[in-house]
């Protein structure tokens, strides 16, 4: 048994699929995302002026090495300012993995500054959205995250990660689904 925290497995998870940059802006939403990110020096962070860009920029990475392009936005806010930029991408199948903070679940139901619904918002253009609600979905949400971006037509996914989610632990023992 592997136990690890949601944030490190999703760190692992995105070695497994040779992930080398993760394009962004992150907020204070991220902090967890970050810190994980800071422990793996061989995946780049690529910071982007604003959201619209680091989706372009992870657009342009996608198209050039024909890889699901990993990019990391904040919240609610984050992601409405990269809705232009994510539709280009959906229109022109570029498979990205797009992820966004989000308050921890628990504060979710107060509808807390910088909540919204990302899930529903991002589901007008991705391919699939969805949110963890448990560290133990991480591993099964980002397999299959990264398999329907890629699977023809390619296009966009999106997953809203609550704070806390990923300071929860799980078993990192799973099996890969492809």
């Amino acid at each position: 048994m592997t136990v690890m925290t949601g944030k490190e497995a999703l760190m692992e998870l995105l070695n497994r699929n040779k992930v080398k940059y993760v394009f962004g802006l992150p907020g204070a939403t991220e902090v967890v995302f970050m810190d994980a990110l800071e422990k793996h020096p061989e995946i780049k962070f690529i910071l982007g002026l604003n959201e619209a860009v680091a989706i372009a920029m992870a657009e342009g990475y996608s198209r050039i090495t024909g890889d699901a392009a990993v990019i990391n936005l904040h919240t609610h806010t984050g992601l409405a300012a990269s809705m232009g930029m994510l539709d280009n991408a959906n229109r022109g199948r570029v498979p990205l993995v797009v992820t966004a903070g989000q308050q921890p679940t628990h504060m979710l139901i107060q509808e807390p500054p910088l909540f919204g619904d990302m899930v529903k918002m991002a589901a007008t253009v991705t391919k699939w959205s969805t949110e963890v609600h448990n560290a133990v979905d991480i591993p099964t949400i980002f397999q299959r995250a990264f398999k329907i971006a890629l699977q023809p037509p390619a296009g966009p996914v999106f997953i809203s990660l609550p704070y806390d989610v990923l300071n929860q632990n799980l078993d990192l023992n799973i099996p890969l689904i492809w």
